[in-house]
């Protein structure tokens, strides 16, 4: 049964990650100490005020991204070698 579910598990992995990566409003709430804010919580801040240093965001952003793209990378290899394998005869 587990390679018939392998793919389902890694999108639902892939899915849980991204979810629980991109959380804003538990931690914003929760988090009072503003040494200890998720890394979401940060780059939205950094907004506040009538200037926002564009260059600082958006290194912010492209720190943010790369765990999400490495994950993606990972489970996506088996979710899509898993998926199409029953298509091939």
């Amino acid at each position: 049964m587990l390679p018939c579910v392998r793919p389902a598990l890694a999108f639902l992995g892939i899915y849980t990650f991204i979810a629980a990566w991109n959380d804003y409003i538990l931690p914003l709430v929760m988090l009072v100490n503003p040494d200890r804010l998720t890394l979401q919580v940060a780059l939205a801040q950094l907004y506040a005020g009538h200037s926002t240093d564009y260059s600082m965001v958006m290194s912010g952003v492209l720190l943010s991204v790369i765990p999400l793209v490495l994950v993606f990378t990972f489970f996506a290899r088996g979710f899509i070698a898993d998926a199409t394998k029953g298509a091939l005869r």
